[in-house]
This record gives C-alpha cells, sequence and structure tokens, in this order.
C-alpha cells in the first residue's frame, strides 16, 4: 500500500482521485514476453496484465522452433488454458524452464519435442495426459516431478524418447508402484518418493515385535503383487 505523509497547517478540503491500476506480469524473458504481447495484449499497452493472461484458452504454435526463448515460469499465469498445444514448443532447444498453470490437464503431442535445454520439469496434478513424443529428445531431461498422487499421468508413445531412461522421477509419497507398473512410467528406472512423513520410534531392551497402523487398499497389494512378478521374471531373465 501507498502512504502519502504531509503536515496540515490550517483547516483545508483534500480530494483523493484514484485511478484503477492494472496489473502487469513481470517476464524474466524478454523474448517471451516480447511473443505474449504481440499475440495476447488485448488492450494496447505494451504489456501482459494477469488478466489478459488468464483470457489465453490456447497457446497455438507461436513458441514452436523459437530458439531465443530461455525460460517461461510465467505460463503459470496463463489460467484459462487446459491444454498445452501439440507442437507448442517443439524445438525451442535453448528453453530451460517453464512452469505449467494448474489448470492444464494435457500436454499435447510432441509439444516440448527436441526442447534439448530442459533439464527438469515438473508435472502438476492436474495433468492426467502426456501424448505422443511430447517431451522426445530432451536429451537433457534428468529430473521429473510428478505431482499426482491419484493416478499416474498416461503417456503416449514414445512420449519420453531419447530422454535418459535413468533421469530422477520424483513421485508423491506411497506411489512408487503405481508408477512402476504404469505404461510408459516403466521406461524409467529411479523413482524417488518425496513428502513422505517418517517416524521414529524407540525400542526398549526386550522389544521383539511392533505393530504399525497403515491404510492399504486392495489396488495397493494387487500392484504389488504384479511389482514382484515383474521384479521374479526380470530376475529370471538375467
Amino acid at each position: 500500500a501507498l502512504r502519502y505523509c504531509f503536515t496540515v497547517t490550517e483547516d483545508a478540503t483534500y480530494i483523493a482521485n484514484f485511478v484503477e491500476h492494472e496489473d502487469y506480469i513481470e517476464f524474466a524473458d524478454a523474448n517471451v514476453e516480447a511473443i505474449c504481447v504481440a499475440n495476447w495484449d488485448t488492450n494496447g499497452s505494451g504489456k501482459l496484465s494477469y488478466e489478459e493472461a488468464a483470457a489465453v484458452t490456447s497457446l497455438g504454435v507461436v513458441f514452436k522452433n523459437n530458439t531465443e526463448i530461455i525460460s517461461f515460469d510465467e505460463l503459470q499465469y496463463f489460467t484459462g488454458l487446459t491444454a498445452i498445444s501439440n507442437y507448442a514448443f517443439n524445438g525451442c532447444s535453448n528453453l530451460t524452464t517453464i512452469e505449467f498453470p494448474i489448470t492444464v490437464t494435457t500436454i499435447g503431442n510432441a509439444a516440448f519435442g527436441y526442447c534439448t535445454g530442459l533439464n527438469s520439469i515438473t508435472i502438476p496434478n492436474s495433468i492426467t495426459s502426456i501424448g505422443d513424443n511430447a517431451f522426445a529428445n530432451c536429451i537433457n531431461l534428468v529430473s521429473i516431478t510428478s505431482l499426482n498422487d491419484d493416478m499416474p499421468p498416461y503417456i503416449g508413445d514414445m512420449a519420453f524418447y531419447n530422454v535418459p531412461s535413468t533421469a530422477i522421477v520424483y513421485i508423491p509419497c506411497g506411489t512408487y508402484y503405481s508408477y512402476w507398473n504404469y505404461p510408459g512410467w516403466d521406461y524409467f528406472s529411479n523413482f524417488e518418493e518425496i513428502n513422505c512423513t517418517t517416524q521414529t520410534i524407540a525400542f526398549a531392551a526386550g522389544w521383539n515385535w511392533v505393530s504399525l497402523n497403515v491404510e492399504v487398499t486392495l489396488d495397493d497389494l494387487k500392484a504389488r503383487s504384479r511389482s514382484e512378478e515383474r521384479f521374479s521374471r526380470n530376475a529370471e531373465t538375467d
């Protein structure tokens, strides 16, 4: 809030005139800002407001093959989006960081293909589908965080083609077997659960058993059974 301080030396009447101020997005990347303003600045201000960003319902391919853009974390303010368009950022080889809005449910086909500058991405829990070749040939992508703890997002054909299979996949606590057994996600070999709660129990001399109250569903048991069967088959082939 702005404050104006002054000393009143005699009786007086002051009139305050307020002008509505529109909040504009501060872009870290001038090239990204230029593209956004050129396409979605509806009031001609030369800047992009949060309201204008939220009104965008499709990115189209205005960023495709742009090798100048580096970061687009401000995409999070484009809350009118429910999907990242097919080929939206394909060929943006210098794009290093991007943050999805929590309204997006789908990442389109080849949306980030050949984005070789990406080394990490975070997939919000709103995303349920990742299209064919979505991150194909992102050869430097070594960290993937998927926040969906209900069901792993569907992965299309070759969605992570040529991405290192040793990339660390960070997933919500308790979802290891769900991801490890889900088609497409089984491409990766390195999963790490995050946001797990730990508990320390002090044992007294003479204790020989301990009981922990946990919630286990039938689906959990089925998933564990499938993973153990898969492990057994792998061990036999080795």
